[in-house]
């Protein structure tokens, strides 16, 4: 079980009485008769709260949104890569390309009307 507070001191009183009144009572709401408390709360003198801690918090979602950056950047990029490549096969099937050979003899533009 864990308990957060503001205050250690009764952070500490809550959590031992509520794992106390749970042993106590657990057997009127569930057929279990060997629940006990393993560990209780202690208080020392200069706790301090283990969580939150801001600029570890901020540290952490700085890294995380860094990283998303990158990976977006990255991404878009392969998509405009893709886009540009696509682009020039287009461009290169719609313009006839010089044909030469020996021998060859280009066939005259017939024109219908």
């Amino acid at each position: 079980m864990t308990y957060s507070d503001t205050d250690p001191l009764r952070a500490v009183q809550i959590a031992n009485e509520v794992s106390r009144s749970f042993s106590q009572n657990v057997n009127l709401f569930m057929n279990i008769d060997n629940v006990m408390i393993v560990d209780e709360a202690e208080y020392e003198a200069g706790m301090e709260p283990v969580s939150p801690k801001p600029l570890v918090n901020m540290a952490a979602a700085f890294g995380v949104g860094l990283v998303l950056m990158v990976g977006v950047l990255i991404w878009m990029e392969a998509l405009e890569a893709m886009r540009r490549k696509s682009n020039r096969k287009r461009m290169s099937l719609e313009q006839p390309g010089p044909v030469t050979g020996p021998g060859f003899e280009p066939e005259p533009m017939v024109q219908h009307e």
